[in-house]
């Protein structure tokens, strides 16, 4: 979810009704006032809630699954498999699936190292 704040959120913060947010790809921007004063600095986010254990692999799954539902996933799939089978002779059935497991890797990078500085500073 994206969200914005006034102030710079930590990668994860405690709820404290035992689940976390996972903030990620945080930006500072401006936002012009109406005031036309200097523009205001704001943080721009996404945003996720983490249910049950704070690990690498639950937080991949909120990010993954926040981008894209499960549908959206299993038709990635399905299109690749059609391509692979000869079913399909669509290549961007090849490269959409290529490029969402690409993306897969990348986030479970970023959350790995997020989750390795937050255990490191003793949270």
């Amino acid at each position: 979810m994206k969200t914005f704040s006034n102030h710079q959120p930590a990668t994860i913060e405690k709820v404290g009704d035992g689940t976390h947010y996972y903030n990620y790809g945080i930006k500072q921007t401006e936002r012009p006032r109406e005031d036309e004063q200097e523009p205001a600095q704001e943080f721009e986010y996404q945003s996720v809630r983490i249910y049950g254990e704070l690990t690498a692999e639950n937080i991949l799954k909120a990010v993954l699954r926040e981008r894209r539902d499960e549908a959206e996933e299993m038709d990635l799939v399905n299109r690749y498999n059609s391509y692979v089978l000869g079913i399909s002779d669509n290549e961007a059935d090849l490269t959409d699936y290529q490029a969402y497991l690409q993306e897969i890797k990348q986030t479970k990078e970023m959350v790995q190292v997020d989750l390795d500085a937050y255990q490191a500073a003793g949270e």
